[in-house]
């Protein structure tokens, strides 16, 4: 498996003038499960049933952090490579979000990742 890399600023990342390539299956599953917590829902015009409802569930200011928490781990075990998440936890800050979560493979690998959100 493999992709293309992407930067901070999700560009794609140019070493040497040359693209880098994400080969490790983790590197790969990685900025994947970090692509689709970053969507909104129905931001992308292709299919605007993708993304987290962010401004519906997730952001506001009387959020259920248990409904929260439940729609984040939905969405990351939505990914095909993931096999189930073993930690979650979420921290919304004004206008984004802290997500962090660990995870296992199909292959039973661990992944751990925090992922910005407006923040």
């Amino acid at each position: 498996m493999k992709d293309l890399k992407l930067d901070g600023n999700h560009d794609l990342f140019i070493e040497d003038s040359d693209l880098v390539v994400e080969d490790t299956r983790i590197e790969v599953i990685g900025q994947s499960l970090e692509i689709r917590l970053q969507m909104f829902y129905g931001e992308w015009y292709s299919n605007n049933t993708l993304g987290l409802p962010y401004y519906e569930i997730i952001l506001g200011q009387k959020s259920n952090m248990g409904l929260v928490l439940e729609v984040i781990k939905a969405e990351i075990e939505r990914e095909p490579s993931i096999q189930t998440v073993q930690k979650i936890d979420a921290e919304v800050i004004d206008r984004g979000a802290i997500i962090t979560f660990e995870a296992i493979t199909t292959d039973q690998e661990t992944i751990n990742e925090t992922v910005a959100i407006g923040a």
